[in-house]
Formats: C-alpha cells, structure tokens, sequence
C-alpha cells in the first residue's frame, strides 16, 4: 500500500485535516491487516508505534482536530 508515501509525501501537504486522519487511520488498518496480523499468526512478538496514540499525539495538538475529533474518525465509531 502507498498511503504511507502519500501522507509523508509534502506534494500532498494540502490536505484536510479530516482527510488526512482517515488516511492515517486507513493507513494503520491495512498496516494491522498485511503486517501485524500475519506476524501475530506466526507466533511472533509484534511491537508497532503505527497506532491511534500516534494520530491523537501528533494530529490533534498541532492540526485543526481536537482530540475528540480524531479518536472519532480513527475509532470507526459515529460521534455523539
């Protein structure tokens, strides 16, 4: 998947902030999906920094989002 490339890519430095936490989130599904998963699978010890901390750390102090707003779209749940 490109979509790593594409968030650390500075041509796509115009984003959404909203757009750019669903990348990320889609990001870390696929990552869990083709990586973790089949590790874990293996019997392998799996130790990852890809996971919602890191949106909620670095998106949401320095971005448009608040933290609630940023653990709602990398949570999958509806906000309320």
């Amino acid at each position: 998947m490109r979509l790593r490339a594409v968030l650390l890519d500075t041509a796509h430095a115009g984003l959404s902030a909203r757009a750019e936490t669903l990348l990320y989130a889609a990001d870390r599904a696929e990552h869990v999906s083709a990586v973790i998963l089949p590790a874990l699978q293996r019997g392998a010890v799996v130790v990852t920094d890809r996971y919602v901390d890191s949106s909620l750390a670095y998106q949401a102090p320095g971005g448009t989002k608040s933290i609630d707003a940023v653990a709602t779209l990398t949570s999958g749940r509806p906000a309320g």
